[in-house]
């Protein structure tokens, strides 16, 4: 194969190119291709004037003040929402919040406090190393016993008592490790809210 005009027939194509004009948008060193955008993504020229200011103005200056005056309130939801675009899914559907293992403390914490008296936090062992360690540390934080055993749980609506709730403290917190067993658990729910 001949490469003697592959780099003028290259700089055509960027030239031609129709999002080429992209580039300006972001700050690379001269030279420097870049390909590595699912890691660390290159600095869009913006980034460092908008942190700033969210540095020195809305958190430095205006404090908690910045919940309301700049609205962090609906940040999860306006990012959410932009997100939501990339996705194919409403704007009102998804939320950029903390990690995984970070809400997921956070809902064990939530869910032993909503049941004070109970003393048990049950979690199966297939779930993910890292949901163990969460569930060990929600126990040592709140006291319970952390019980590592195979969950089997049975819906049944009941119109008298709030299902969800019901399902939701049953237990200071329960988890199912597959996501398909985790659909098929909110299928069922979904089925039973249906039915009431």
């Amino acid at each position: 194969m001949d490469f003697t005009h592959a780099r003028d027939f290259a700089a055509a194509l960027d030239v031609a190119d129709p999002i080429g004009h992209l580039r300006e948008r972001y700050s690379l060193p001269e030279g420097v291709v870049y390909l590595d955008g699912n890691s660390l993504g290159a600095l869009a020229v913006e980034v460092p004037a908008a942190v700033d200011d969210i540095v020195e103005r809305q958190w430095g200056r205006d404090l908690i003040t910045s919940w309301n005056e700049h609205d962090w309130w609906s940040a999860p939801r306006r990012i959410g929402a932009q997100v939501a675009r990339l996705i194919g899914a409403r704007d009102d559907e998804v939320v950029v919040a903390d990690s995984t293992s970070v809400n997921l403390f956070k809902v064990l914490v939530t869910a032993a406090r909503l049941r004070p008296g109970r003393r048990v936090l049950l979690i199966e062992p297939g779930n993910f190393p890292a949901d163990l360690y969460i569930a060990d540390s929600v126990g040592d934080l709140l006291g319970l016993e952390v019980h590592l055993d195979q969950v089997h749980l049975v819906i049944n609506a009941n119109p008298t008592g709030g299902l969800l709730g019901q399902l939701l403290c049953s237990l200071a917190g329960g988890l199912n490790g597959p996501l398909d067993t985790i659909i098929g658990l909110l299928n069922q729910i979904l089925a039973a809210l249906g039915g009431l």
